[in-house]
């Protein structure tokens, strides 16, 4: 029977109920044999109805231009067997305009001190060192220095020798400054969730909607407009070559 028909609706609604029956008993199951797993699964089967649900009113012309060597963190979803998922970061290896719903990625992921070093990964899993954490941390020591010295500049203007209007604009200054203070904050708290060695998994690259993507979404985002060098991305780009024999 094919359900996609209309005259089929009524089967689809039963085997739709049976469907949700089955998922909400073999979840409550697992919680108890892999409580990490059902937790998964339940991330995955939510943000993937939410991201149904954003389809039809999905427009990529609100998301930034994407260049090879940008960051972004983007919703990998539920892997399956040896499949990349989850909420990892990733490197943009091709252009994307805002005119693409589409994305083409290598997703990152940590060095796992105890188990591996860098010199024993496999020839997939390309070692960046502290790349990402250095163009993270150097982002956000250069946005507290610009916002160091807009708010010692403004700490010097008198407020009761000001016009209505130069108020005004004083204010929106202010609300600027505290805006990059909130921005430094969110900045730290990702190079704060880095471990030392970061690894690109080049076995998995991917091109996935700019629905999964998570940040950067606009240019008030901690990840805006964040990349690593070019020297990055051709050593990602040639271990992909020698993984699929491209000369």
């Amino acid at each position: 029977m094919d359900l996609k028909r209309p005259e089929n609706k009524v089967t689809l609604i039963d085997k739709i109920k049976t469907l949700a029956n089955d998922i909400r008993t073999f979840l409550i199951v697992l919680v108890n044999q892999d409580h990490h797993k059902a937790a998964l699964m339940y991330y995955w089967l939510r943000n993937y109805l939410q991201y149904i649900k954003q389809e039809e009113a999905f427009d990529p012309k609100y998301f930034p231009t994407f260049q090879p060597g940008h960051i972004v963190k983007v919703d990998f979803g539920f892997g399956i067997g040896n499949e990349f998922g989850g909420l990892h970061y990733a490197i943009v290896l091709s252009p994307s305009s805002n005119k693409s719903g589409m994305v083409t990625v290598v997703p990152l992921r940590s060095l796992k001190p105890h188990k591996e070093k860098p010199t024993t990964l496999y020839k997939t899993d390309i070692y960046l060192g502290s790349e990402l954490f250095t163009v993270l941390f150097s982002t956000a020591g250069k946005l507290l220095d610009t916002c160091s010295a807009e708010v010692r500049r403004l700490e010097n203007i008198e407020a009761g020798t000001l016009s209505k209007s130069q108020l005004h604009t004083l204010t929106e200054q202010i609300e600027s400054a505290h805006k990059m203070l909130i921005k430094h904050e969110i900045i730290m708290k990702e190079v704060a969730r880095l471990n030392s060695g970061t690894v690109a998994v080049a076995s998995q690259v991917r091109t996935v909607s700019k629905i999964r993507i998570q940040n950067p979404t606009c240019k008030q985002d901690a990840l805006f407009n964040m990349r690593v060098e070019k020297h990055v991305t051709d050593k990602i780009r040639q271990a992909i070559k020698e993984i699929h024999g491209i000369k």
